[in-house]
């Protein structure tokens, strides 16, 4: 019957409107849900990362600490730095070298860290860790030391070294972070934390596909998974936009590698560290073919649904017109005479 072909179209074009519609509302409504979670585990992910750093990075501090607290290092410093540089031999000088290597030689200080030394600038240079593959190099002194220029006059505050190769090696310069103190008093010298880069791997492991970590202590690197060396154009692109991006995501066309990237930002309060996730943009969609997939599935069920439900309903709406339709057609003009 064309009536009730008519009403049949002219629903399931209505109805394939409406599930259009709500497919594509409940598509942006799943994809925004999931980049608010997204950006809800960056954040736990980011954090976690720096607290695990911040934690570490006390742990330094807290070894300068555990030896500036006791007396007899004190005096061997004193000792060291008050008599004449040319008088290398005496006992008392050999003595305060004595206690200041059985100072940084305990078995926690070799398990945790890469290197501890104590070094100045009569030519003292002491570590507990001063055997193998960490042995010191006798020709390493305070004044070519690469950083004197950034501790020298900071009186007791520690500075935070970015991954370089260690300084004072002889037989290997492993890439390690430092803090470094310069202890307060008349030329009392330096003291220095070593600690290897690879263990602080283990803090920025992601199972985000396809992401890279930058890691910033202020402006300086303090951990990537890129490449210092090849990758450092790119390292240099992400510190110019440390400098420009708040706190939070946002998307940007990388000129060094040309494609567009989700950069996740995270300021860790209280401290100078910071860091980027980064993704491609492409990531998040290959992410979301499954919410479409999802999306289009609902939608066709809705439309499948609906079409059923109107021929079910034109059928029995049209079922009286099409009785009535036949009973016009099986009439004749001699049967109206016998109507009364």
């Amino acid at each position: 019957m064309r009536f009730r072909k008519k009403l049949i179209l002219s629903y399931f074009a209505f109805m394939l409107l409406v599930s259009t519609v709500l497919g594509f509302a409940y598509h942006a409504y799943s994809r925004a849900e999931q980049e608010k979670a997204e950006e809800q585990n960056m954040e736990l992910l980011a954090w976690h990362m720096l607290k695990n750093t911040d934690v570490t990075l006390a742990s330094m501090e807290n070894i300068m600490s555990y030896f500036l607290s006791d007396p007899e290092i004190i005096s061997a410093l004193k000792t060291l730095t008050g008599e004449k540089p040319d008088d290398l031999l005496s006992s008392r000088r050999r003595e305060a070298c004595t206690a200041i290597q059985s100072k940084l030689t305990t078995d926690y200080i070799i398990r945790h860290f890469y290197r501890v030394i104590y070094f100045n600038d009569s030519g003292d240079c002491i570590s507990g860790n001063n055997f193998d593959a960490t042995i010191l190099n006798p020709a390493s002194a305070a004044e070519r030391y690469p950083w004197l220029h950034r501790v020298a006059g900071t009186k007791g505050p520690p500075v935070f070294l970015a991954p370089p190769a260690a300084y004072w090696g002889c037989k290997e310069n492993a890439t390690v972070s430092s803090l470094v103190k310069e202890l307060q008093g008349n030329h009392m010298g330096y003291l220095e934390v070593e600690l290897l880069c690879e263990d602080l791997e283990s803090f920025y492991q992601t199972d985000q596909i396809e992401s890279n970590v930058v890691a910033f202590y202020d402006s300086d690197i303090l951990y990537t998974d890129l490449n210092m060396d090849s990758d450092a154009a790119l390292l240099s692109f992400y510190r110019e936009q440390r400098d420009v991006t708040a706190s939070g995501s946002v998307t940007v066309k990388n000129p060094v590698n040309g494609r567009r990237e989700h950069l996740f930002w995270y300021d860790f309060a209280g401290t100078p560290m910071s860091l980027f996730i980064i993704r491609p943009v492409e990531a998040f969609g290959r992410q979301s073919v499954s919410t479409l997939l999802l999306s289009l599935l609902l939608a066709g069920c809705f439309l499948l649904v609906s079409v059923l439900f109107v021929v079910t309903i034109s059928h029995h709406v049209t079922r009286p017109l099409l009785q009535f339709k036949q009973l016009i057609d099986h009439t004749e003009i001699e049967n109206l005479r016998t109507l009364p």
